[in-house]
C-alpha cells in the first residue's frame, strides 16, 4: 500500500442534503481528536469518480477523491464500467463519512486511498469489482476474508464480471 493509505471510517447515518454544501457541524466531532485515534475529518460522499473511487467534500479541506483499498473496478469503455460506477454512486452519494489520513498529513493529496471495507465488499458481491489479492494486508484479516468470499460467491452465481457469455 502506497504512503497515502488513509483508513474511511463510515458512520452510515442518514444522507444529507444538499450534497454539495459543506457537513453540518455534529457535536460529536471535537470527541475524534480525544479517541486516540489520527484527527478525523467529517465529510459528504458527493459522487462516484469511477466503481473504486469516490469524490468526498471534506470539512475544512474541500473535495477529495478516495480510491477504495483492495478493489479494481471496470473503467473507461470497458464492460460494465458505467454500472459499476452507478452502483457505487447509489450505495454512497450522500452518506456522512469521517476520513483519518495517517500520518496526519498537513496538505492533503488530491487522491488517496482508503480501507473501506462496506462499500469494497458490495461492489464484489455485486460482481462490479475484482478483489485486489495484493492489497488485502491494507484491509486486515476480517476486511480480506469478507471481501475474498463476496468476489467468490459473485463468481460461482455469475454475477456482472464474472457473467457467462451468451
Amino acid at each position: 500500500m502506497n504512503r497515502w493509505c488513509i483508513a474511511l471510517l463510515l458512520a452510515l447515518l442518514l444522507p444529507m442534503p444538499g450534497l454539495a454544501q459543506a457537513p453540518e457541524a455534529d457535536p460529536c466531532e471535537a470527541l475524534l481528536g480525544s479517541s486516540g485515534i489520527p484527527p478525523a475529518w467529517p465529510g459528504i460522499v458527493l459522487d462516484a469518480s469511477t466503481g473504486d473511487t469516490l469524490q468526498i467534500q471534506l470539512k475544512g479541506i474541500g473535495t477529495r477523491r478516495v480510491k477504495l483499498a483492495g478493489i479494481l473496478a471496470p473503467r473507461g469503455s470497458e464492460s460494465l464500467a458505467a454500472v459499476s460506477r452507478f452502483h457505487l454512486a447509489h450505495l454512497a452519494k450522500g452518506m456522512r463519512v469521517f476520513v483519518i489520513l495517517d500520518p496526519p498529513w498537513k496538505i492533503w493529496p488530491p487522491q488517496v486511498t482508503a480501507v473501506v471495507e462496506d462499500f469494497a465488499e458490495a461492489q464484489l458481491a455485486a460482481g462490479l469489482a475484482q478483489n485486489l489479492r495484493e492489497e488485502q494486508n491494507s484491509l486486515g484479516p476480517y476486511a480480506a476474508c469478507r471481501c475474498g468470499r463476496a468476489e467468490q460467491q459473485a463468481r460461482e452465481a455469475g454475477l456482472g464480471l464474472w457473467g457467462k457469455p451468451r
